[in-house]
This record gives C-alpha cells, sequence and structure tokens, in this order.
C-alpha cells in the first residue's frame, strides 16, 4: 500500500505541472517550497523535541545567500549550492548557545533570531535595504536556463524528494534511533551514553540547511527579495503544516503544506471578492491557523497522517490482506492428535501414593526402656537385667542393687517356697507394673525349679 501511494504520487508530480494555468503552477511551486522548509521542522519538533519558530530565518538567509552570490557574477548553480551551506553555518553559530534552552524559551530565542535579521536586512545597503535585492538572474543548469515556471516546478519537486529521503535515512539511522530517544527521555539517553547535545545540535543544523536550499530556489525563481518577504507570519505556518500533518512522519510536512497552503489560497481569493476590505485576506490567514491548530489538537493530536494510518488499520477494505487470512486445514500429526497425558493423581489434588523410604519406615533402635515386655518363658536373669536397665541411677545404692524392691526379686530367685511368695509380694508392691510383672515372671520360674527339685 505504501509503495502504491509513492508510485501515485511520484506520476502525479511528473504529470501534474503541465496541465496546471500559469497562477496554479505558481501556487504548485510554493507548496513544493513550504514542504521543503516544513520537513526540516517536522525532523526538529518530531525527532529532536525542539520547538523552532524562527525557520524563515534560515529561509532568508539561504535566499539571501543565492541572490547576492548570482548578482556578483557567481554561477547560479554554484549559488543554490551555496544556500544550504551558509544557512547551516549560521544555524551552528546560533544553534551552539540557543540550543542550552528547552522549551518555549528556545521558541522564543529563535524568533528573536529571525526579528534581528528582519531587522538587520532592512537597514543593510549591501542586501537592498527596505527596497529588497532585485536582479537576481534565473537558475541555469548547466547550458539550459530554466526560463519557465514548469522548469522551476520540476526543480522543487525534486529538491523535495531529495529533503524527503535524506529524512527518511536519517530517521532509520542509529543517530535518528538516538534522538527518538532523546525525545523521549533526555537523561535516560544521556545515562546511555547519547551525545544529546551534539545530536540535537546536528539535527538543528540540517534543518536550517533544508530551509536554505529551498531559499535559494525561491530567490531564483523570484528573481526579488525583500524583508517582507520572510514575516514572522511565515514561521508559525511551518510550524502549523508540521502539526497538522504530523510530526515525526515523512509524508506529514508534504499532507500539511498541502491543507495550509490550498486552504489559504482559497480564503485568500474569499478575502479579494468585491465588497470585502483590504484586511480580510490577513484576517483569514490568521483565523485559519487557529482553526485548523484546535482541530488538530482537539480531534488528530498526532496530525493527519498518523489519523489515516490509524483509519486504514481499522477499515477492512484499506488493511493490508495478511497471508494468515485464510487458514489451510494442518495435516494430522501424532504430536497434535495424540491424547495428552493426564498430570499425576498428585497434580489434582489426590494423595499420591509415597515410595517406602529407609528414612520413614524403617523401624528405629529404641533404647531399652521399661515399656518393653518380657515374653514368658525367658529366663530370670533376662527379667533381673530389664529392672536393672530401666531403674534411674540415682535409685541405686550399694553397686546398684534396688533396696527392697531388689531385695524381694533376689529373693524371687534364690530357688525357695518363701521366695516365689517373697518375691511375688515385693515386686507387685514396685514402683512400676512392668517390673512386678518381670519379677513376677521370676519367681514363677523360680517356683516351678524348686518344685522339679523336690520331686
Amino acid at each position: 500500500m505504501r509503495k502504491l501511494l509513492l508510485l501515485a504520487a511520484g506520476v502525479v508530480t511528473l504529470v501534474l505541472p503541465p496541465l496546471l494555468p500559469e497562477r496554479q503552477l505558481s501556487v504548485f511551486i510554493l507548496l513544493g517550497l513550504a514542504a521543503t522548509v516544513t520537513a526540516g521542522v517536522s525532523l526538529l519538533m518530531g525527532y529532536a523535541g525542539q520547538v523552532s519558530l524562527g525557520q524563515a530565518a534560515f529561509y532568508a538567509i539561504g535566499a539571501y545567500a543565492a541572490g547576492l552570490s548570482a548578482v556578483h557574477g557567481v554561477p547560479s548553480l554554484v549559488g543554490l549550492l551555496l544556500a544550504p551551506v551558509v544557512a547551516a553555518v549560521a544555524a551552528v553559530l546560533l544553534g551552539a548557545p540557543l540550543l542550552r534552552l528547552r522549551g518555549h524559551h528556545l521558541a522564543f530565542a529563535t524568533l528573536a533570531v529571525q526579528l534581528i535579521l528582519l531587522s538587520l536586512l532592512g537597514q543593510g545597503t549591501w542586501a537592498g535595504g527596505a527596497i529588497g535585492l532585485q536582479g537576481i538572474p534565473r537558475l541555469s543548469l548547466g547550458p539550459l536556463e530554466l526560463k519557465e515556471d514548469i522548469g522551476y516546478a520540476y526543480v522543487v519537486w525534486a529538491v523535495l524528494a531529495i529533503v524527503l529521503l535524506i529524512s527518511r535515512n536519517v530517521v532509520a539511522s542509529r543517530p535518528g534511533r538516538a534522538l527518538r530517544a532523546a525525545a523521549t527521555s533526555e537523561i535516560a539517553a544521556a545515562a546511555s551514553g547519547v551525545p544529546v547535545g551534539g545530536y540535537r545540535l546536528a539535527v538543528f543544523t540540517l534543518s536550517a540547511a533544508f530551509a536554505g536550499l529551498a531559499g535559494g530556489v525561491y530567490a531564483f525563481y523570484l528573481g526579488y527579495l525583500a524583508p517582507g518577504s520572510f514575516p514572522v507570519l511565515l514561521s508559525i505556518e511551518f510550524v502549523v503544516m508540521a502539526v497538522v500533518g504530523g510530526l515525526g512522519t515523512i509524508a506529514g510536512p508534504l499532507v500539511g503544506a498541502t491543507v495550509i497552503v490550498l486552504l489559504v489560497q482559497l480564503l485568500n481569493e474569499l478575502g479579494t471578492q468585491p465588497g470585502m476590505p483590504s484586511y480580510a485576506p490577513s484576517v483569514l490567514s490568521y483565523a485559519v491557523y487557529a482553526l485548523l491548530l484546535i482541530l488538530a489538537i482537539l480531534y488528530m493530536p498526532k496530525g493527519i497522517v498518523p489519523a489515516l494510518h490509524q483509519l486504514s488499520a481499522r477499515l477492512p477494505l484499506l488493511r493490508t490482506p495478511s497471508p494468515q487470512t485464510t487458514p489451510t486445514p494442518a495435516p494430522s500429526s501424532p504430536a497434535r492428535n495424540a491424547p495428552v497425558a493426564e498430570p499425576p493423581p498428585a497434580a489434582r489434588g489426590v494423595p499420591m501414593a509415597e515410595p517406602p523410604s529407609p528414612a520413614r519406615d524403617a523401624p528405629i533402635d529404641e533404647p531399652p526402656s521399661t515399656a518393653r515386655e518380657v515374653r514368658p518363658g525367658e529366663p530370670a536373669s533376662t527379667a533381673r537385667n530389664v529392672a536393672e536397665e530401666a531403674e534411674p541411677e540415682h535409685g541405686r545404692s550399694d553397686g546398684g542393687v534396688p533396696g527392697v524392691s531388689g531385695g524381694g526379686a533376689a529373693s524371687g530367685s534364690s530357688g525357695g517356697a518363701e521366695s516365689d511368695s517373697g518375691g511375688g509380694a515385693v515386686s507387685g508392691s514396685g514402683s512400676g507394673a512392668g517390673w512386678g510383672a518381670a519379677s513376677g515372671s521370676g519367681g514363677a520360674g523360680s517356683s516351678a525349679d524348686s518344685l522339679e527339685g523336690r520331686a
């Protein structure tokens, strides 16, 4: 779509000049010159974030540089090439101190530069003074001298094409990306290593060179220059064109210049109608600038070109067809048709059987305690050892033998009938049921041995 639009614009530019009458052809030439200057303003304001209300000053510097050089015998083609150079040098000298300002301070400073320049041109006899510079020859491209307006029309629009191409390359380059970063946040760009001051001075110089080149063509086209040809209103007009067309866009200057120039010409014709006051054209010009700025800020804050891009993205007829608009059935593949493996039960909230681990399920060797029971039929020595192990150390006396209960246990294990009854009685009154059971078992075993011995 974009290539088709560019091709259509090129065809219209080549075909339209022979079809226009002389008066409309003059408007066509002035439109191209205004778009050339506006391209520099859009680059300066849209990418460097600097507002300039004195762009017409560099337009005048380029025009007077080309005109004065041609009047003093310099070939017109050399004078045309000298115009952007002189404007760029002036921008470097003026921009070094001025670009330290920001916002409206810079805008007022550039406006003051234009007022000072107009005063110098009006008072200087070297520039023709208030009468103006006259006798500027026609532009000659080698042996070819441009005498007709149609030749200037092609030259102007060729210059505009070169300026737009340079702007596009600058925006797409690494300094262009750095400029966009600096316009967004100067502190962040400087912290990233971007030379913000140098890049802004370079863009300021480039925009002045664009204006100077357009001024050189303007000087050779009119053949006459005066300070009144570069009023302050002209600088405001360039800013309005850039804002209406779209700051930071390549096609924005052309669209904005087309809208403003055509509308101003229409209002001038309306203001010069019979019965209209003499000040009607200027009043209508100021009114249209104010009205367009208000409408652009309210309904198209980014400009006409970005608004058209958003509209084309919404309309299905203008939308660029995508290769994925008609989906084709994909062949079946195991990766797409195979059932998806379900997650394990633990992932769905169901407790999952854990494998046995030696650390959790293996029996732990516990130290002997009083809670362990003595199996029936164990010898009395086992019961005695269990009782001794279960007794606390502070309860032992005389070699570790328990006082009363131990005596009962010893008597129960001596092998007599009295030992049987005594061991059981004393053990039953012991300190623990396990101890009494163990002693009782020992006493029962000793009584059984004694009975067998008597028999």
